[in-house]
């Protein structure tokens, strides 16, 4: 099974989700924060996602969102997701 992206685009939040066979990643930004929920990832490839999530450089949310999908979208894990950021 390949991974299934959920993206939800509201007036003051963006959402994105992705279920993989062994585990799922929800990130979600408003005006009050960021939260970021897993299922299947260790503390530390919880911490690899995390760094991946952040701002790029001249980003806004709507493209971090686009970034993230296309992240999501490579691996079919979330484990090989998390392997992969350094």
């Amino acid at each position: 099974m390949a991974v299934k992206i959920n993206k939800v685009v509201r007036h003051d939040s963006l959402s994105i989700k992705a279920t993989y066979p062994m585990g799922s990643i929800k990130f979600k930004v408003n005006r009050s924060g960021e939260t970021l929920e897993s299922t299947g990832l260790s503390k530390v490839e919880l911490n690899k996602v995390v760094k991946l999530c952040k701002f790029l450089p001249g980003e806004v949310n709507g493209q971090r969102i686009d970034r993230l999908e296309q992240e999501f979208k490579k691996y079919n894990s979330v484990q090989a997701l998390a392997a992969s950021i350094q």
